[in-house]
């Protein structure tokens, strides 16, 4: 995936929350999963994905 430093124009895209800040298993997994852009909130708590398939993908293989 790639990620977008900027949140412009990112207002249609899916919001994931997070229970905590980014672990060591999400990083890894968004850097290793093919897919569209993602970008994460200055606190680390939320991320949001270009595409609706990458934010179910990272809920069911991350959320624990």
């Amino acid at each position: 995936m790639i990620h977008i430093p900027d949140s412009h124009n990112t207002k249609d895209w899916v919001n994931v929350v997070l229970k905590t800040t980014l672990t060591k298993q999400h990083w890894e997994w968004l850097i290793a999963h093919p897919g569209g852009f993602y970008h994460i909130h200055r606190s680390g708590t939320a991320i949001k994905f270009e595409r609706q398939v990458d934010a179910e993908w990272f809920i069911l293989k991350c959320a624990s």
